[in-house]
């Protein structure tokens, strides 16, 4: 959106809504994982799990790999989902909240939502 006097007067006013969220229902887990997958410690067990599924390179039970790696990863996306459903929380509060807005034609100040 352009902030010029022609689309200024063809759409109005632009809304003032926030959004602080960070993930989408589709980019959830692509970006969780590779928020996580970035960090040496985090690649380097997922390295060694996945060495496991090959035979010549198995040492233990895959479980022992797996297990860990796994419970890190799913705590850590419940933590994030959580934090971001939050975050649409207090937007959606913020977003519900009533502003004064001064009309600029009339010169009214009138009760609006952002």
């Amino acid at each position: 959106m352009k902030f010029n006097n022609f689309n200024f007067v063809l759409r109005g006013i632009p809304n003032n809504k926030i959004n602080n969220q960070r993930y989408t229902w589709i980019s959830f887990i692509p970006v969780v994982l590779y928020d996580q997958f970035k960090y040496f410690f985090n690649m380097f067990f997922l390295l060694v799990c996945l060495s496991q599924f090959y035979e010549p390179l198995r040492v233990g039970f895959l479980i022992s790999y797996l297990a860990p790696l796994l419970f890190v990863l799913i705590i850590t996306m419940l933590k994030e989902a959580y934090e971001d459903w939050k975050r649409g929380q207090r937007d959606k509060l913020l977003n519900q909240k009533q502003y004064k807005r001064l009309d600029c034609h009339s010169g009214i100040i009138r009760d609006a939502k952002s």
